[in-house]
């Protein structure tokens, strides 16, 4: 029984070796085909793919365009005052144009924007008291 299990080991131990005999000439076969195949090619035929010239005339320039997004100023009523009405810090009259909206109408506690088919109506905020009221 020992002397079998010395054989299985034995033969485990050293077959690589010999497998490896196999494998390394055949690796060695392979190479020699290819090297007997490339023997004709010149190196200068075989681009460098990993090498790019400096000056080249190929100049690769991509212009995008650029997209200007226009935010709408947020609108925010703040005070009413002889027909004049103060948005977002700047004083506008009736007919004036404040951030494209045209102002058609200043009332007690509330303006009125006109832009085309759009109304915009600005209010006072709740909390806002108003000066004239008694």
């Amino acid at each position: 029984m020992r002397k079998v299990v010395q054989k299985i080991i034995f033969s485990l131990l050293f077959s690589p070796q010999i497998w490896g005999d196999n494998f390394l000439e055949d690796t060695r076969k392979r190479i020699q085909k290819l090297i007997s195949e490339r023997e004709n090619i010149i190196n200068l035929q075989i681009p460098d793919p990993f090498f790019r010239e400096k000056n080249t005339t190929e100049n690769i320039i991509l212009k995008i365009p650029k997209v200007e997004i226009k935010r709408e100023k947020k609108l925010k009523l703040e005070t009413i005052f002889n027909e004049r009405a103060k948005i977002s810090g700047e004083w506008f009259s009736l007919h004036q144009f404040c951030n494209d909206y045209k102002i058609s109408k200043i009332g007690k506690d509330f303006v009125k924007l006109v832009r085309d088919d759009e109304v915009k109506i600005l209010k006072f905020p709740k909390k806002h008291k108003l000066l004239n009221s008694e």
